[in-house]
């Protein structure tokens, strides 16, 4: 993911229900250190912003293609 990308937070995250709808990306830290995980600083229209990492983040463009694929199109 890059700075810009449009992703949601996953349903069972527990900022779920206080940042709702699709976020974007403002910031991305990539760390050099193995343990450390790449963390994604994510904005939505009404000022709520959060840091997440890959795992609690999903991909709008996925989700669409993902829909797209069940539907046959």
């Amino acid at each position: 993911m890059k700075v810009g990308d449009i992703v949601r937070l996953k349903p069972e995250h527990h900022l779920n229900e206080f940042i709702k709808g699709d976020c974007y990306i403002t910031q991305v830290i990539k760390y050099s250190y193995r343990h450390r995980k790449t963390r994604y600083h994510i904005k939505n229209n009404e000022d709520c912003m959060t840091w997440a990492h890959l795992e609690d983040l999903d991909l709008v463009s996925d989700l669409r293609n993902q829909r797209l694929e069940s539907l046959g199109i």
